[in-house]
């Protein structure tokens, strides 16, 4: 029997769908939907869910926290659970212009 992951065991593709359900609207590139980074969905789950966050990683994150921070655990799994079906939650990547 495969053991469940720690992201599915504690349904946190779920609970980032609760945060964006309140997140703001994008103001800045007009599409009306909710928009928020990683680091804000980090913060955001962290003050929400904090036992949850602590299972997940050792830190929030930031400048400075290495690669066990909540903000990089979600930003690793997050396109690996969109890919495998949650469609609902979109990812956006902005490059600048040469």
């Amino acid at each position: 029997m495969t053991e469940q992951s720690l992201w599915d065991r504690h349904r946190v593709t779920d609970l980032i769908r609760e945060i964006l359900r309140t997140a703001p609207l994008d103001q800045n590139y007009e599409t009306g939907r909710a928009f928020m980074t990683t680091y804000q969905i980090a913060i955001e789950f962290a003050k929400r869910h904090p036992q949850v966050a602590a299972a997940l990683a050792h830190t929030t994150g930031g400048e400075g926290q290495g690669p066990y921070a909540l903000t990089t655990y979600i930003a690793r799994w997050m396109p690996d659970r969109i890919n495998r079906g949650a469609t609902d939650i979109e990812l956006r990547f902005f490059r600048q212009s040469v």
